[in-house]
């Protein structure tokens, strides 16, 4: 059966899935032992599924337009079996662990489509647009909470969701400016994607798509473009009031300069507090202090900061390598653009740098920490099939 594996693409997903299902599994000892027993048996389960279309694919993929309906089709069902069943973990409750199911969604897709070897990015990046759009209108149309203006009425945490309405944006931001296409449909769908996240009352997932697409800008672009930014700084700072004049005095208070620092940036504290706090465990405990246990110091689970998450639970080595990890990324992420600047690479590049920024300003463990290392892996291996090819031509010349 691995005969039907396409590692080429496969690999991006296995490596950016992997970390967070070791986080998952690695908490488990928060849970007692009948629901341990049966997130093994349900872990076993989803194995034996896919096994069982992988050798019955003939029957399941026989017409080719069929394929991707069933695909998709095949991955809902699974994230809806996992939703009855699947617990949510101590720290995350009921309102964090529904976006678990997105990550759930997009793996089991592309684990598919790698066995059929089939083009996983293009299925991956589409699929996770319309996994944003689909939490676009969920945070426009649903009724707000009557205790927290922030909350939709069925009770999803806020911030996570801005982190998903925000990527529907970056999406069609990437097609309109970069492909140099004009869609009314992704403009209208660009400006309806960020009042989404206006909505949500959530600053960080605006500051970091802010800060990557003028990143992208730049480096597609280089620094002599940067008057155009200048010139429209402006220009966004009007929209950017008018739009929140249509928004609750709960959300609109959130949005002025005064309430916006690294301080207040937090329902639940100083995020100052809680980088300080893990600094010093840090100091005290090179090896780490195990995972989860970061509450016993602190008032919340997280300190809201990948690096220092790292490095509070499994200490200062890991902590070492995943910032090398994560800055050989970023350095190879430049290099893949400025060589082939495809859609693909634009939305990728894009999408990094955002959850970069969100992970080092928020404490989500599921979705953000999923899409960073699928885009820490697809930019480290594409750089060096690149780094390959280009070898074996200068031995071909030489």
């Amino acid at each position: 059966m691995l005969k039907y594996l396409n590692l080429s693409d496969i690999k991006f997903f296995l490596l950016g899935c992997l970390p967070v299902l070791f986080y998952f599994i690695s908490h488990l000892s928060m849970l007692d032992g009948s629901v341990k027993f049966l997130i093994y048996a349900l872990v076993l389960g989803f194995i034996s599924l896919f096994l069982f279309l992988f050798s019955a694919r003939e029957i399941f993929f026989k017409l080719e337009y069929k394929r991707s309906i069933v695909l998709i089709g095949f991955s809902a069902l699974i994230v809806f079996v996992y939703s009855w069943v699947f617990p949510p973990l101590y720290e995350y409750g009921v309102d964090k662990v529904y976006y678990i199911y997105v990550v759930l969604l997009l793996l089991s897709y592309t684990i598919v489509c790698s066995f059929l070897n089939k083009n996983t990015m293009t299925g991956f990046i589409f699929l996770l647009f319309l996994s944003s759009v689909f939490y676009c209108f969920l945070s426009v149309f649903l009724g707000v909470d009557e205790n927290n203006a922030r909350k939709s009425s069925i009770g999803l945490n806020p911030t996570i969701m801005a982190k998903m309405c925000i990527i529907s944006a970056a999406y069609c931001s990437v097609y309109i400016f970069f492909q140099k296409k004009i869609n009314i449909f992704y403009f209208v769908f660009l400006l309806f994607s960020i009042f989404a996240v206006f909505k949500t009352g959530s600053r960080g997932p605006l500051l970091a798509y802010g800060f990557s697409f003028l990143l992208l800008y730049l480096v597609r672009n280089g620094i002599s473009k940067a008057l155009n930014i200048i010139i429209a700084i402006p220009i966004v700072y009007f929209l950017f009031s008018k739009v929140i004049q249509f928004l609750p005095e709960d959300l609109s208070k959130r949005y002025s300069m005064e309430a916006i620092s690294v301080e207040e940036n937090s329902d639940d504290g100083d995020r100052v507090q809680l980088w300080e706090t893990a600094s010093d465990i840090i100091a005290n405990n090179s090896w780490g202090i195990g995972s989860g246990n970061f509450l016993d110091y602190s008032f919340i689970a997280v300190p809201h900061n990948i690096i220092l998450e790292i490095g509070v639970e499994y200490g200062v080595l890991f902590m070492i390598l995943f910032s090398i990890s994560l800055v050989l990324s970023a350095i190879y992420a430049v290099v893949a653009l400025r060589k082939d600047n495809s859609f693909i690479n634009n939305f990728m590049f894009l999408l990094f740098f955002m959850q970069i920024v969100n992970s080092l300003l928020g404490g989500d463990l599921s979705i953000q920490a999923y899409l960073l290392y699928v885009c820490m892996a697809y930019f480290l291996f594409s750089y060096n099939k690149q780094f390959v090819r280009y070898q074996s031509q200068l031995r071909k010349l030489s």
